[in-house]
């Protein structure tokens, strides 16, 4: 197993879709897909919806964030910048 399906496991992991097993790597890899072609626009749209309903729930904000985190080590430069800026924007009160 590669890093890349490790990291996909520990996400699945973090969205409740646990197992370790491709199923697992299948639905991870499908919710990352269903992201890949939206506009900068929808997905502020998107970012700013799951901040305010899931900053009501401390547990799953910090669930969340970790796999948002775990995303970070499959990115490029570029990506990672952008995941920042998504990062600080979403812990920011």
């Amino acid at each position: 197993m590669d890093a890349d399906q490790k990291n996909l496991l520990e996400l699945a992991k973090q969205l409740g879709l646990e197992g370790k097993n491709s199923s697992s790597i299948d639905k991870a890899t499908h919710i990352a897909e269903a992201y890949k072609n939206k506009s900068e626009e929808d997905l502020l749209k998107e970012i700013l919806e799951l901040k305010r309903n899931i900053k009501s729930n401390p547990t799953q904000f910090r669930k969340q964030m970790e796999a948002v985190k775990i995303l970070r080590s499959m990115m490029n430069q570029e990506q990672r910048d952008r995941l920042d800026q998504i990062i600080a924007l979403l812990e920011k009160d």
